[in-house]
């Protein structure tokens, strides 16, 4: 199993302007939800504290292997939702890991 987990800091200096930015990037990663085969889970999760030097908003999901995260990454939503995102997002920080001792090749 592949554990794929990104944080997301968006544009715009108030926190407001960053907080529809992460809205609007939810909706388009949970639209995801159940329409990528070998993704088995998708969480979006947001900032609670609005701290500068916190992220605002994380995805974790899970993928059955090496493989089907590579399907979900050249997958057409996923390309979609990436470029709309490209557009409002500042920066982000990606981490794919294997979780319970378990990774396909």
């Amino acid at each position: 199993m592949i554990q794929h987990v990104v944080v997301f800091r968006f544009r715009g200096g108030a926190l407001d302007e960053r907080r529809e930015h992460a809205r609007v990037a939810a909706d388009h990663l949970n639209a995801m939800r159940g329409h990528i085969p070998g993704m088995s889970q998708l969480t979006v999760s947001f900032d609670l504290s609005g701290d500068p030097g916190h992220w605002d908003m994380s995805l974790v999901s899970q993928h059955d292997s090496r493989a089907a995260l590579a399907d979900y990454i050249a997958h057409p939503l996923h390309l979609a939702a990436k470029s709309i995102i490209d557009d409002i997002v500042e920066t982000r920080a990606i981490v794919d890991s294997e979780i319970n001792g378990k990774a396909a090749q």
